[in-house]
C-alpha cells in the first residue's frame, strides 16, 4: 500500500491521505489498525499535551537541572547536542546497546502479541479491557544495512521552551511597535508609561487568542511541540509532513518490529505519526524504574506523579512577573527608539507644535507606583481573553476581587493559584475530549436546537472550574 500524504496537497487530498496512513500505516492484516500496539498518538486530543500539563492540567516546563546530553557530553562543536531528562538518556542508552548485540549476537526473543479491535489501544498505551494473548518467538538478529534501525543514533532531543518564549515576547514586541503603534493616533498617546500602559494593554488583550501572552497559553500553543518535554529522542531529521517516507524508511523497515519491542522493553512508545520519535512512557514499569534510579536515593519509590512533580513546573507563577517585566520593557525600547515625539494642537487661530521628551523608567520604581492589585486585575481580564471562557463581567469582577483579596490577606502566590485554577487546563479548548463530552451532553438535552450552542457549552465549562478561596 501506498501513502503519500505530504502539506503541499490540496486539502481534500490531505485529509484522505491522512486518513489512510491513520487507518493502514500499521495494519498487519489489511483492516484498519488505528491504535496500533506500542504506538501513542500525539494527535490525539489532549495526547498533545504530554509533558506539557501535569495532573492537575497546570501548564508545565521541563526543570533543565535534571537534563543531561544522551552521550554523557556536548557532542563536537556545530553538531546539535540531543538532551533529554537524565532518566531518558540512561534509558535510551540501554535501548541503543539493544541494537549493538542484535549485530553480534542471535537469541530468541518472546513478543506478546494482544488481538484486540481496531479502534481499542493496548500495550503501555492503555490495556484492551478485552484481548486474546498469544506468544510469538522472534530472533534477535536485525538487518545491519537498515537506514536509520540498525543502530539508532539521536538527533534531535529537548529544545528549551525558554529559549522560545523569549523569542516569542520580541515578536510580540515588533508586532505592537511595528502594526498597533505605528498608528498615529496610537503613537502620539504614548507620552509617558502612564499614557503606555493602558493602550498596551488593551493590545495584548485584543490579540491573545490569536498571539498568546501568557507563558501557561504559550506552552499550550501551536508554537510548541513534545520535544520540548525533555521526554523525547529522535532518531531521524526527515520531514515530518511526509506518510510516503515515515512507511517506507521505517514502518516496513524489517527491523522495525525489533525497534518497537526494545523499545517497550525500556519504557518507550513510537509516535504513530513520527515513528522515529521515541517518547518515554511515564506510566510504564521500565521507565518508572530508571526515574527512580536516576532520580532518587536508593531504595526510594516514585510513583508517576511524584516523577512528574519533580520534573517539571508550573508556570503560572511566573506570569506576573512576566506581565510586568514585559510591559516595561516594551514601554522602553519605544522610548529608546523614539526617545520624542511632536504633538499638534490647533486653536482657533494657530496651530502649536510641542516637543514631548519620553523617559525610560526603572522598573522598580513602576512596580512600587503599579501595586500587585493593578496587575492581578489585567492579568486575570487577559487570562479571560485568551481562554475564550468569555466570563461575564461580573463574574470577571468577582474573579479579580477574590484574587486581591488573596494577595492581601496571604500573598501573591494564593492569588495566582486561585487564577490558575479558574482558567487552567484545555477544557475550553475546541477538539479536547472534556469540550467533546460537553458538547454531546448539551446536544443530547438541547433537542430543538440553541441559536447559543458554543455559549451553552462555554457555560457547563466554566462551571466545572467553580472553586472556593
Amino acid at each position: 500500500m501506498s501513502f503519500e500524504g505530504k502539506n503541499d496537497l490540496k486539502a481534500s487530498e490531505i485529509f484522505n491521505e491522512r486518513l489512510m496512513y491513520s487507518a493502514y500505516a500499521y495494519s498487519k492484516d489489511g483492516l484498519p489498525n488505528f491504535s496500533p500496539c506500542l504506538t501513542r498518538n500525539l494527535w490525539d486530543s489532549e495526547s498533545l499535551f504530554y509533558g506539557r500539563l501535569n495532573f492537575d492540567k497546570s501548564a508545565v516546563q521541563a526543570n533543565l537541572e535534571l537534563m543531561e546530553y544522551i552521550s554523557g557530553e556536548a557532542r563536537a562543536s556545530g553538531a546539535e547536542s540531543v538532551m533529554v531528562f537524565n532518566f531518558v538518556a540512561e534509558a535510551f542508552r540501554s535501548f541503543r546497546n539493544e541494537f549493538l548485540k542484535a549485530q553480534n549476537e542471535v537469541g530468541i526473543i518472546f513478543d506478546e502479541v494482544s488481538e484486540v479491535s481496531s479502534d481499542e489501544e493496548c500495550g503501555p498505551c492503555k490495556p484492551a479491557s478485552e484481548s486474546t494473548t498469544t506468544i510469538v518467538a522472534k530472533t534477535t538478529k536485525i538487518n545491519t544495512e537498515s537506514p536509520f534501525l540498525a543502530m539508532p543514533t539521536p538527533v534531535k532531543g529537548f529544545s528549551s521552551i525558554e529559549t522560545k518564549y523569549r523569542r516569542h515576547k520580541n515578536l510580540l514586541f515588533q508586532h505592537f511597535l511595528n502594526t498597533y503603534a505605528s498608528k498615529l493616533s496610537i503613537k502620539n498617546q504614548i507620552k509617558d508609561f502612564d499614557s503606555f500602559i493602558p493602550l498596551y494593554l488593551e493590545f495584548v488583550k485584543q490579540n491573545s487568542l490569536t498571539f498568546p501572552y501568557s507563558r501557561s497559553a504559550y506552552v499550550l500553543s501551536r508554537y510548541n511541540s513534545p520535544m520540548d518535554t525533555g521526554l523525547c529522542v529522535e532518531i531521524s531529521e526527515l520531514k515530518y509532513s511526509s506518510d510516503k517516507e515515515k512507511y517506507e524508511l521505517f514502518i516496513s523497515d524489517p527491523n522495525f518490529d525489533f525497534y518497537k519491542i526494545m523499545a517497550a522493553k525500556h519504557g518507550f512508545v513510537i509516535d504513530k505519526n513520527i515513528p522515529w520519535r521515541l517518547i518515554a512512557d511515564l506510566a510504564s514499569e521500565p521507565m518508572l524504574e530508571y526515574a527512580n534510579a536516576s532520580l532518587y536515593d536508593q531504595g526510594s519509590i516514585a510513583n508517576v506523579e511524584d516523577i512528574v512533580e519533580k520534573c517539571f513546573y508550573e508556570v503560572y507563577e511566573l506570569e506576573i512577573d512576566d506581565l510586568k517585566s514585559m510591559a516595561v520593557a516594551t514601554y522602553n525600547s519605544i522610548v529608546r527608539t523614539t526617545p520624542s515625539i511632536y504633538v499638534t494642537c490647533y486653536g482657533a487661530k494657530c496651530a502649536t507644535t510641542t516637543e514631548i521628551v519620553r523617559a525610560t523608567e526603572e522598573p522598580d520604581a513602576i512596580y512600587a507606583k503599579y501595586d500587585n492589585s493593578f496587575w492581578l486585575e489585567e492579568y486575570v481580564l487577559i487570562k479571560n481573553a485568551e481562554s475564550n471562557l468569555k466570563y461575564t463581567p461580573p463574574a470577571i469582577d468577582k474573579i479579580i476581587k477574590n484574587a486581591q483579596d488573596l494577595e492581601n490577606s496571604f500573598d501573591i502566590g494564593k492569588a495566582l493559584g486561585y487564577i490558575n485554577r479558574k482558567f487552567r487546563g484545555v477544557s475550553s479548548f475546541e477538539g479536547s475530549l472534556y469540550y467533546k463530552s460537553v458538547k454531546l451532553e448539551v446536544e443530547e438535552n438541547n433537542e430543538e436546537g440553541s441559536a447559543h450552542f458554543v455559549d451553552d457549552i462555554r457555560s457547563a465549562i466554566k462551571k466545572s472550574k467553580k472553586v472556593m478561596y
